[in-house]
């Protein structure tokens, strides 16, 4: 069995049975939410938009974040949330990001609304929400139509920027930041202009409308001596913006950048090149900006971070940082050289010939703009150490040979940090397409760090530091601690987000006196137990026990089902799951279709682990039939399960039996979540079991050693 979500049918029987007597029946306090959605502007015009999804955030007295739901219409709108009596905070927002710039990203946001739970009631909070951040369109004019046969608007701020084409008709959104307003034109006889206006004053729901146009109508349709009129959609405000094109200088050529591409130049393991990287800019009518483009890389690596550098107005600090020096001021210079050589000396190519981009920006005081792309083109010329992939107890160490003659031999060194002596490999490395050689090393202490070096016999690599991976564990995986929140236990010392690490279907099934997952005190390995049991249920039949790292969601009335994320953060990647179980299986009683022809046979368990690179837990709704596909699922980088469901006794205390699942690694990816899960019926998706069958849970640990196997590897 791969999932288990019959049980949380269990709740919406109860919600949907308790109606007329919801006071009786109710022993945890309960919160029910209603969304609205104010969707007006501070304009002259409202427009039409239409719903997304909202999510929810029900945050406890101390702040942390207890409940959280992505669709607030699919997950709990119509339902009930079970909480525990006491103080907290609600908010819904738009499940966008608010700082993220772009067409459609309209991000609502509701106040924080306190709220009190009490036991046996039900709260009803309405959520109110409103725009929070600015909305922009742009109009072009017939004259701006007619003057330039090229025009786009950008609009940016800080948090990001959108691109406004000739035949753009959709609203972009912002936060409420200042904004930039950009308008490149290229005329009738090829001229490039670039005007730009800032804006200030913003403030949440703000609707600015953009219309350009051109006053007063040049004299012929080249466009030469004109304004460029920038109107927002309030009469009262306009900004005017000169092209000052007198007679005199129009025609004159744009800023000119020389040369071409930029020279290749080869960086060694121990220095770089010393090829001088150039380039010189002229301007007949004199320079009013100079804009520097880098891409992500080198931003990171000299810190300075924007996406535009405007030369003109950049500090002494950021140049020195950027390794840039500039023949003179950028301001009405005629001829300005920019050197890249320090820059460039700062890059290393990676496993591989690489290429950054740089992208440059001249405008002349005409607003005549010239655009150029330049490549620092590095070629790598030496032996590389690269960046090990480490686990807990072995690691693969990675080495490059990118020397122009043919080495003959390849070898690693290492050694934990701080000793002088160190072991040497030369057997088993494995020679890669892409110049690339690879060895693994076994036997490593978790959680130390280690130093490496690559070598050939022509040269020697640097030596780079790495760390092994921890041996971590899950919290309570020996199920020592519980914790009772209303009628449903839970296997955790409490409910903070420090420690919310099991959950079960308890939640929604405890209100009707369904408890399927307790606590052991008697039938232990040593301290206490989880014990999961299978029972009859009115209305569904069947209800297994069951526990899982995750947190059970809501019930959910249409579609008619439940939610709950499935994992938890964890970033380790163990070789087995390990611990102690009995399972007293009964005949199984209750079937339903597919499995009709399993009533008398023997009821079977099961437990599983997997770890997965998912961006955020993995959402199941049981309604919408969302559920994980363990089979294929690209994000899934280990897999194991328990073999044999059938009963099991054995020798340990109590007559548990040990086990232990080995992780069936797909990839050497290293994982964000963990999901372990378990149950008493294997079968039980289908409610389909003996309501007999008790499964006891004890002593869980994650074991890690050297004998994972990466395929590929």
């Amino acid at each position: 069995m791969k999932s288990l979500y019959y049980i949380f049918l269990l709740g919406i029987l109860f919600l949907c049975s308790s109606c007329n007597d919801e006071k009786d029946l109710i022993e945890t306090g309960y919160l029910q939410l209603s969304l609205d959605k104010d969707l007006s502007v501070i304009t002259k015009a409202n427009i039409s938009i239409s719903d997304e999804p909202l999510s929810v955030e029900v945050k406890n007295a101390q702040g942390e974040v207890v409940k959280k739901y992505d669709n607030f219409y699919t997950e709990v709108s119509n339902s009930r949330i079970a909480l525990p009596s006491g103080a907290y905070t609600v908010q819904a927002y738009s499940r966008k990001n608010m700082k993220e710039a772009g067409f459609d990203q309209a991000y609502y946001a509701s106040p924080v609304t306190s709220v009190t739970v009490a036991a046996s009631e039900v709260q009803t909070v309405k959520l109110v929400c409103t725009l929070a951040n600015i909305k922009v369109s742009v109009e072009y004019t017939e004259a701006i139509r007619k003057y330039f046969k090229k025009y786009q608007a950008t609009i940016s701020n800080e948090y990001g920027s959108i691109l406004f084409s000739e035949t753009e008709k959709r609203a972009g959104y912002f936060a409420p930041e200042p904004l930039s307003v950009r308008l490149d034109l290229t005329n009738n006889t090829d001229q490039e202009f670039l005007v730009k206006k800032e804006i200030s004053d913003v403030k949440p729901r703000d609707y600015f409308k953009f219309r350009f146009d051109v006053q007063p109508s040049p004299e012929d349709e080249a466009g030469a001596d004109f304004n460029i009129i920038i109107e927002a959609m309030d009469a009262d405000t306009t900004f005017v913006l000169k092209i000052p094109v007198s007679d005199s200088s129009y025609g004159k050529a744009k800023p000119v950048f020389e040369g071409d591409e930029w020279p290749s130049f080869e960086v060694g393991n121990t220095g770089s090149g010393s090829v001088k990287i150039q380039q010189k800019v002229i301007s007949e009518v004199g320079l009013k900006s100079l804009v520097l483009r880098l891409p992500e890389e080198i931003q990171d690596l000299t810190g300075v971070y924007a996406s535009d550098l405007e030369l003109a107005t950049i500090s002494n600090l950021d140049l020195n940082k950027l390794g840039l020096a500039l023949s003179t001021p950028i301001s009405k210079a005629n001829e300005v050289v920019l050197d890249f050589t320090e820059l460039s000396k700062m890059l290393s190519p990676s496993s591989y010939e690489t290429k950054y981009p740089v992208i440059l920006i001249a405008q002349d005081t005409l607003n005549q703009i010239t655009k150029v792309e330049r490549n620092f083109h590095i070629k790598p010329n030496g032996i590389y150490t690269f960046e090990p992939n480490a686990y807990a107890k072995f690691a693969y160490l990675i080495g490059g040979d990118f020397l122009s003659t043919q080495s003959s031999l390849y070898g690693f060194r290492y050694r934990e940090k701080g000793k002088q002596a160190y072991d040497e490999i030369t057997n088993g490395i494995v020679r890669n397409d892409d110049n690339t050689f690879t060895v693994r090393v076994d036997g490593l202490k978790a959680g130390t760090t280690y130093e490496c070096q690559a070598y050939t016999d022509q040269k020697n690599g640097e030596w780079f530091e790495f760390i092994t991976e921890e041996e971590k564990q899950m919290p309570n995986s020996s199920f020592d601690a519980w914790f009772k929140s209303g009628a449903a236990w839970y296997p955790n010392v409490d409910l903070s987000s420090g420690n919310y690490w099991w959950d079960s279907a308890n939640p929604g099934s405890a209100g009707m006196g369904v408890v399927p997952t307790t606590e052991e005190k008697t039938v232990v390995v040593k301290g206490s137990a989880a014990r999961l049991a299978t029972s009859e249920v009115a209305l569904v039949g069947l209800a297994a026990g069951n526990i899982y790292t995750g947190a059970f969601g809501a019930a959910t009335l249409s579609p008619v089902g439940a939610t709950l994320d499935f994992g938890r953060p964890f970033e380790c990647r163990p070789s087995a799951l390990e611990g102690y179980y009995k399972y007293i299986p009964g005949e199984i009683n209750k079937v339903k279709a597919p499995y009709e022809n399993k009533k008398g046979d023997d009821d079977e368990c099961s437990i599983y682990i997997l770890l997965a690179d998912w961006e955020k837990p993995f959402a199941i709704s049981t309604g919408e039939g969302k559920f994980i596909d363990y089979a294929n699922d690209p994000a899934i980088i280990a897999y194991g399960e328990l073999p044999d469901g059938s009963a099991a006794t054995g020798s340990e205390n109590s007559g548990y039996k040990k086990f232990s699942i080995p992780l069936e690694y797909r990839s050497d990816r290293k994982p964000k979540y963990i999901l372990v899960v378990a149950a008493s019926s294997k079968l039980g998706d289908y409610f389909t079991g003996s309501t007999s069958s008790v499964l006891y849970l004890d002593e869980f640990s994650l074991k890690y050693d050297d004998t994972i196997v990466i395929p590929n590897k």
